[in-house]
């Protein structure tokens, strides 16, 4: 497991649990061995460790903020090579140190809004297309400049999404 810091002047930093005694989490994190307790629970997140392959030209989403490393939450890297520790190089030339990623395919609507791809597949399963918008389906279908697929269980239910505007009513209403 990995304990990740969530507050604190070292936000962001990610420990590596080697041992759990009594409630208390023992850690390691370049060379500091640190105990972690149920009153730390506030300032931590933790993850399970797990290998992520990747390779040259690859996008990937920062999926937490981290001063040390100059990400923010929900930017979104290409991968351009990697240094003499292996850590990834982004396109830009910063060396991606911070661990809490993950591969940049597939996002939601909300997420995507204002930004622009070559290539967008859009999919809807029986749930989502029940309450989809036309404005949600707008924002999903335009992004692809050159190419968009739409996938969907049921066309009968995509037709209807026409007749769902996405305005919020108000309290009065």
């Amino acid at each position: 497991m990995v304990i990740e810091q969530t507050r604190g002047k070292e936000k962001g930093r990610g420990w590596h649990v080697e041992s759990v005694n009594d409630g208390r989490a023992y850690a390691r994190s370049d060379g500091q061995v640190r105990e972690f307790n149920k009153s730390h629970a506030n300032s931590f997140d933790v993850c399970e460790k797990r290998e992520l392959e990747l390779a040259i030209g690859d996008d990937i989403l920062m999926r937490s903020a981290s001063k040390r490393d100059g990400v923010t939450n929900g930017e979104r890297l290409r991968v351009a090579g990697w240094d003499e520790y292996n850590n990834p190089v982004s396109a830009d030339g910063r060396i991606i140190w911070h661990r809490n990623l993950c591969h940049a395919y597939a996002a939601t609507v909300r997420r995507v809004q204002g930004d622009s791809a070559t290539r967008v597949i859009v999919g809807f399963d029986r749930h989502s297309v029940k309450t989809a918008t036309r404005d949600a389906a707008y924002v999903a279908g335009s992004r692809g400049r050159e190419f968009c697929e739409v996938q969907v269980e049921s066309i009968s239910e995509l037709s209807q999404i026409q007749n769902r505007c996405g305005d919020r009513k108000a309290v009065m209403e």
